[in-house]
């Protein structure tokens, strides 16, 4: 996948298995990544999108740190970070920071608004207390919060406004990004679009970049700048959001959209054909991920991965049918 001197983030062949137990007598293997690479750009938005299980929040959590990886590279402003040690990371965690699913789960009860928000300015500042005060009472004020809920609890407070402190705790720092994994699947969906529209307010004002993950895609198709499509720890298409809305390439993608409804297109026959569930990421099937599923699917599909090729510029896919030429468009 390409790659500029603009890119924010930019990761490389990142591999990523967990050892889990089956049984009291046995461990096995989850194979969660499996050689992902993207990029983001400053004040950029890239989308990750797929099903339950496909990867994309352990990619979040990769790149922040949470979680090393076992091959490949992250870099972050030119600088690799994959391989930095828990006491050195803080010189970049200040500015990558993470917004949860479920925001009441993410704020420690016990603690006051004003505490929590305070608590990264302590760890990453040598603010005073005066200007911890007011830097917090600012940030409220640029989410929407009113500064006197500063005394309250997390859970004096609507789904929507943990919201709120969720995103004002991610942005106090100034970060240069964001990872939001599923910040408005947990709120209702009159309180959806005030969430997005602030994230994207925010984005305009500070320049913010996003790596947004999703399953929603009428989220993907306001919020996105780029948008990469996940199945089972791999990226299957990728390109701008335009691109990717207009002709989508892979039948996985095709099947995704299709899932949406929409009263002015009928069902498409294809998606009815593509049947089954995921397969297991601990019993990984040869060639094609989505082979099992596809019903494209020639002989070469079961024989190796495809790799992530160019089928137009700047639209990136992984199909045997792009390798051998043969047309991929629905």
């Amino acid at each position: 996948m390409p790659s500029s001197e603009v890119d924010l983030l930019r990761v490389e062949g990142v591999f990523k298995r967990f050892e889990v137990k089956a049984s009291p007598l046995k461990k096995v293997v989850v194979h969660a990544l499996n050689g992902v690479s993207v990029s983001i750009g400053r004040g950029k938005t890239l989308a990750l999108v797929g099903e339950s299980g496909c990867g994309k929040t352990t990619l979040g959590k990769t790149v922040l740190g949470l979680h090393p990886p076992d091959e490949g590279r992250i870099y972050f402003k030119d600088r690799e970070i994959g391989d930095l040690k828990p006491r050195r990371r803080g010189e970049v965690q200040k500015e990558m920071r993470m917004i949860f699913q479920d925001p009441y789960a993410s704020l420690n009860p016990r603690h006051k608004i004003r505490t929590i928000l305070e608590r990264p300015l302590k760890m990453f500042t040598s603010l005073d207390g005066a200007g911890r005060r007011e830097r917090v009472e600012e940030t409220c004020e640029q989410v929407g919060l009113d500064p006197s809920y500063l005394q309250r609890y997390p859970h004096q407070f609507s789904g929507g406004q943990r919201q709120r402190v969720a995103i004002a705790r991610a942005i106090i720092l100034n970060p240069s990004l964001v990872v939001a994994d599923e910040p408005v699947s947990a709120l209702d969906v009159s309180i959806q679009a005030q969430i997005l529209n602030l994230m994207m307010d925010l984005q305009d004002r500070y320049g913010l970049a996003y790596l947004f993950i999703t399953h929603d895609i009428g989220v993907v198709r306001h919020l996105s700048d780029f948008v990469g499509v996940m199945y089972l720890g791999v990226i299957v298409e990728y390109a701008d959001k335009g691109a990717l809305f207009r002709t989508p390439l892979h039948p996985y993608t095709r099947l995704l959209f299709s899932a949406v409804p929409d009263i002015h297109k009928p069902f498409s026959e294809e998606a009815a054909r593509m049947t089954g569930e995921i397969p297991s990421p601990t019993d990984l099937p040869p060639g094609c991920f989505f082979a099992p599923r596809c019903p494209l699917r020639e002989e070469e599909c079961v024989r190796a991965m495809p790799d992530l090729a160019e089928a137009e510029p700047g639209h990136w896919v992984r199909c045997a049918r792009n390798d051998s030429g043969a047309s991929l468009h629905p």
